[in-house]
């Protein structure tokens, strides 16, 4: 009896093991997808503060709608982009435009967030145009460590995204491909 005990704790010990490594690109569809819709939280630790955010993001090939919401589902902010600009809404009603989302959000929420990033990051994929380097349990690009903490059945459900300045942690809610 001790021994299917011991034996069922190492195949449990290495089935989380094996669950938390990045999936190989080659299995993962979701990866090759343009079109999708994710909801989910996200986290920020910074040494300007912490807060905690709701999001619903839709992207197609040609653009992207991302609304951030505050814990109780009061609007926060709506981006609306593509390729060439993004518009950053309020919930006052004021509209700032930018060529590049990351700029944006630095610009007008004093934080820079790797949003452009993160459209691959949450596939569980880093950016094909840009160099990284393999790390446990995920990857490291532009500066950023992206580990991935837990995979659902639709894919990566927990993601731990840091650099020295700064820590988000994404749960993702639901997908939709």
């Amino acid at each position: 009896m001790a021994r299917l005990i011991a034996a069922l704790l190492v195949l449990a010990a290495l089935a989380s093991c094996t669950s938390q490594k990045i999936p190989d690109k080659s299995n993962l569809t979701l990866g090759s997808l343009s079109s999708w819709q994710l909801r989910g939280k996200i986290g920020v630790r910074s040494g300007q503060g912490n807060f905690n955010l709701g999001f619903a993001w839709n992207q197609s090939p040609a653009s992207y709608d991302i609304t951030l919401s505050a814990t109780l589902g009061t609007l926060v902010a709506q981006l609306n982009g593509n390729e060439k600009s993004v518009l950053l809404t309020l919930p006052d009603g004021s509209k700032y435009q930018g060529k590049r989302i990351d700029e944006l959000l630095e610009t007008r929420l004093g934080y820079h967030l790797p949003f452009s990033l993160l459209q691959y990051w949450v596939r569980g994929v880093p950016d094909p145009g840009i160099e990284y380097e393999p790390a446990t349990n995920g990857f490291s690009q532009s500066g950023w460590l992206v580990e991935f903490r837990q995979f659902g059945s639709r894919g990566p459900r927990k993601i731990e995204i840091q650099r020295t300045d700064l820590k988000l942690k994404l749960v993702a809610l639901e997908w939709e491909y």
